[in-house]
C-alpha cells in the first residue's frame, strides 16, 4: 500500500476492520466529490521516509485546499506551485 517497510509496520492495522471501513468510507468520498490531496498522494509521508529511518511521528494535515497545492505533506506545496501565505509566515518566522 505505501511501498517501503511501513507496509510490514502496519499490515496488521490495514486488515482490521476500522481501517477497511475507513478505506472504503475514504475511496467513497474521492469518487463524489473533491477531495485533495490527490487520492494516490494521501500517504505520501510515509512513503518518503521509510519507518527505518523515522524517530518521531508528528500528525498533522494537509491544510491546503486549492488544486494542485496538496501532496500530502503537511506544510508543503509541490516544487513550481506558488507558496500560500500560510507557508510564506512559517518560512518567515523560521528565517
Amino acid at each position: 500500500m505505501i511501498g517501503n517497510d511501513w507496509d510490514l509496520a502496519l499490515k496488521d492495522e490495514f486488515e482490521k476492520d476500522y481501517f477497511l471501513k475507513i478505506r472504503d468510507f475514504v475511496a467513497e468520498e474521492y469518487r463524489t466529490k473533491t477531495i485533495y490531496p490527490p487520492y494516490d498522494e494521501i500517504f505520501n509521508a510515509f512513503k518518503f521516509t521509510p519507518l527505518s529511518s523515522v524517530k518521531v511521528v508528528i500528525l498533522g494535515q494537509d491544510p491546503y485546499h486549492e488544486e494542485g497545492q496538496a501532496h500530502g505533506l503537511a506544510f508543503s506545496t509541490p516544487q513550481g506551485r506558488p507558496i500560500p501565505r500560510s507557508l510564506r509566515n512559517i518560512f518567515k518566522e523560521i528565517s
